[in-house]
């Protein structure tokens, strides 16, 4: 993923932008619930986002 936003920070440079920045964060979280001391469920999940600020022509 990171490679990604490596690009599009130089394909906003490239257009023009002054200011171009993106940040990517990966997360990974267990759930465990328990109900009188015995484990009801286990949940995983892996969750992926990205911020993007870009300044071009003065404007964010």
């Amino acid at each position: 993923m990171f490679d990604r936003l490596e690009r599009a920070v130089e394909r906003g440079r490239e257009l023009g932008a002054s200011y171009v920045e993106l940040r990517g964060e990966d997360g990974f979280m267990e759930f465990l619930q328990m109900d009188d001391g015995r484990v009801n469920a286990l949940t995983q999940r892996l969750e992926r986002g990205v911020a993007i600020r870009v300044l071009a022509d003065g404007a964010w």
